[in-house]
């Protein structure tokens, strides 16, 4: 059936059966060997005789060996040295008498091992063979390569499976060689039983790690590579008994600070558990915000309350300069006597009209020529309006007042009285607390002034919580490296990263020149010690990734060079927490000292007296 060609003056082709039979060539003729034949899934056939010439011998196809059968198969086979099935090789050339006449034979092909069973050992130096023979000289064809099947029984799938061969030797199907110019044969086949998923290959082993396969048979190319995208950067596939047979291949993280499913470190975590960076970055500046608009109300009610809401001091108590002009209220201006007036007061506005419902108090529009140089004419108008409509009275006020007068006029005085007063209060408020004394130009500068510090007070407290935000982010972060690397960073100095916070806040709560100076100073010692800790730690990442890139080669190293890739931004955190202790710093020593000038110094002609003082 497939048995090698020969011409009547040329060498002879091999025998085919697994592989075709290689061709002969002598004196300038081809001739083919045989062809293939049989069913390499159950092969059940001898191997074929090469071609071969009237001078010398033939030669002979390999054998059928079969062990087992598909209702008794073997539960075990073992062994330990060589089993043959190969084709007969062609003699030598001393062999033969008319060499210069005829080509040499070719080379029979293999034979069939078929193996009924369930768990294979070949062990080491063994053979199995169902090879092809050589050809003859001169110009013989190699003998194609037989067949060898392995019908497996009971292939167990799961967690349940087991290997199905243990080879440490040698299966041989390969085809044989062709002498001088004749052709090798092809090699024959090497079969097993059609694999279930997971498994592939001729003994149905595992697929690769990083594959699946999820359909019957035993060819590699059906363990398809797992969808990348689905693996997160900190994580390698694992190995899984009886193989993959879904998408969704199994993974671990390579370390165990990280956690699954994502990989990430505790940061992270934290970070895609409140919607990733962005909305991260963004819930975490709002809560700064909103915590140092606490803050900046806090120290506004607790702290500034009695910096300008007070009396003005008398000459005898102080000795600040009162040449700038400012307003007071009116129950002020009834508790100052002449001497007070004449040391304290530019000029003095009388309200005309008697405070009556047909003649309300009110003020000219025109400003006073002793105070033209010193208010901004617009916003006097825009005062005098104010005043003069508040110190007007509404018209139901008076028409009650005129009917009490009519039926019962006592009751008419007392209405009146207490309207009097009424207004003389609203007006004393309006003066005290409402008005922003826009109208008076160094007045208009120390709103400006009052805006601006507590503007500077917002971005401290901003910048306090940030940093403290930082730190502890710092802090998560080298705790996803090392529980040791989180000890170093934290108590190098110890607890210095921690103070920062609290130091610069009593600072801000402070009040009186020299317990404000002391608290700065605390803050400042804290803070340039923290700077020690954020240095150590960019100190320790810088080292700890170096490592971490340059390490072993082989899978360990990939692991680590994946992870130092990832980790590339690992100077974030550390870098923004010493530029914050670099920003807030000076803003913290400048706000200090600003909270402790009186703006009545601060707007002097002088202001060098509140630093003398």
């Amino acid at each position: 059936m497939g048995k090698g060609l020969i011409s009547s003056n040329g060498a002879g082709g091999g025998g085919g059966h697994g592989g075709k039979g290689g061709p002969g060539f002598f004196n300038g003729h081809l001739t083919e060997g045989g062809e293939e034949y049989g069913n390499a899934d159950l092969p059940c056939e001898l191997g074929s005789g090469g071609g071969n010439s009237t001078s010398g011998g033939t030669t002979t196809g390999g054998g059928l060996i079969v062990m087992g059968s598909m209702e008794h198969p073997l539960s075990r086979l073992e062994i330990f040295g060589s089993m043959r099935a190969d084709g007969e090789s062609s003699k030598s050339i001393m062999e033969s008498q008319n060499v210069d006449v005829m080509g040499g034979s070719g080379g029979g092909s293999g034979g069939s091992l078929l193996f009924f069973l369930q768990t294979l050992t070949l062990g080491n130096n063994s053979l199995l063979s169902s090879s092809g023979g050589h050809g003859g000289q001169p110009g013989g064809g190699g003998g194609g390569g037989g067949r060898v099947h392995f019908d497996w029984f009971n292939i167990a799938t799961g967690d349940e499976y087991v290997p199905m061969a243990a080879v440490n030797g040698t299966i041989l199907t390969r085809g044989g060689t062709g002498i001088d110019d004749g052709h090798d044969g092809k090699d024959g086949t090497l079969t097993g039983k059609e694999c279930p998923k997971g498994l592939f290959g001729v003994f149905c082993e595992e697929c690769p790690i990083g594959t699946y396969k999820d359909v019957n048979g035993s060819s590699e190319a059906l363990c398809i590579p797992c969808p990348p995208e689905e693996l997160p950067h900190r994580a390698a596939y694992t190995f899984v008994r009886g193989g993959v047979t879904k998408p969704s291949c199994p993974y671990e993280c390579i370390s165990d600070k990280y956690h699954m499913p994502h990989c990430y470190t505790p940061l992270e975590d934290l970070i895609y558990a409140l919607g990733g960076p962005w909305l991260f970055g963004l819930l975490l500046s709002g809560l700064l915000v909103l915590l140092a608009l606490v803050l900046s109300v806090a120290r506004m009610k607790f702290v500034g309350t009695d910096e300008f809401s007070g009396p003005t001091p008398t000459p005898h108590e102080s000795q600040i300069d009162h040449s700038f002009p400012f307003l007071e209220s009116l129950n002020e201006v009834l508790e100052t006597n002449r001497t007070e007036e004449s040391q304290s007061h530019v000029h003095r506005l009388y309200f005309m009209g008697s405070n009556t419902f047909n003649q309300p108090w009110h003020l000219p529009h025109s400003p006073p020529d002793e105070i033209t140089e010193l208010v901004y004419a617009d916003a006097f108008i825009k005062f005098v309006d104010e005043i003069n409509s508040l110190a007007a009275y509404q018209w139901w006020e008076g028409s009650v007042y005129s009917i009490l007068s009519l039926f019962a006029y006592p009751f008419a005085w007392s209405w009146q009285q207490w309207c009097r007063k009424k207004k003389f209060q609203q007006l004393r408020e309006f003066v005290r607390s409402e008005y922003d004394h826009a109208c008076l130009r160094s007045c208009r500068s120390r709103a400006l002034y009052e805006g601006l510090k507590d503007l500077v007070g917002l971005i401290i407290s901003i910048l306090l919580l940030g940093d403290f935000s930082l730190m502890l982010l710092t802090l998560l972060q080298f705790y996803s490296i090392s529980l040791g690397a989180f000890l170093v960073v934290l108590l190098i100095l110890p607890l210095a990263l921690l103070s920062p916070l609290p130091a610069g806040i009593n600072a801000l709560f402070s009040h009186g020149p020299r317990r404000s100076a002391g608290l700065a100073r605390v803050y400042a010692l804290w803070n340039v010690t923290s700077v020690v800790n954020v240095v150590v730690a960019l100190i320790y990442g810088s080292v700890h990734y170096k490592i971490q890139s340059t390490s072993d080669e082989g899978a360990q190293n990939f692991h680590a060079l994946n992870f130092s890739t990832e980790e590339s931004g690992w100077w974030l955190f550390p870098t923004t927490l010493l530029l914050c202790k670099c920003v807030q710093a000076p803003m913290v020593d400048w706000h200090i000292a600003n909270l402790e000038i009186q703006d009545r110094t601060l707007y002097s002609k002088d202001p060098a007296k509140f630093w003398e003082s």
